[in-house]
């Protein structure tokens, strides 16, 4: 059974380097939809964690600084 869609499509435009390994994944018949969902929801929790470390570090910094 295929799962259902949530939402409309996305426009996704790669970087030259991540196109490169879109194609050498669909050359071994890897949908790059499903490369991309799987990716995603394995890996997003961890880089948003530290994404959102590092924003409250400049923040934090910023906020420590002496005004003018």
């Amino acid at each position: 059974m295929a799962r259902e869609k949530l939402g409309p499509a996305r426009g996704f435009r790669p970087l030259p380097k991540v196109q490169e390994r879109l194609q050498f994944a669909e050359r071994f018949g890897i949908n790059c939809s499903e490369l991309i969902n799987r990716v995603l929801e394995n890996h997003l929790r961890e880089y948003l964690a530290k994404e959102l470390q590092s924003r409250k570090a400049k923040l934090r910094e910023a906020l420590e600084a002496p005004l003018p």
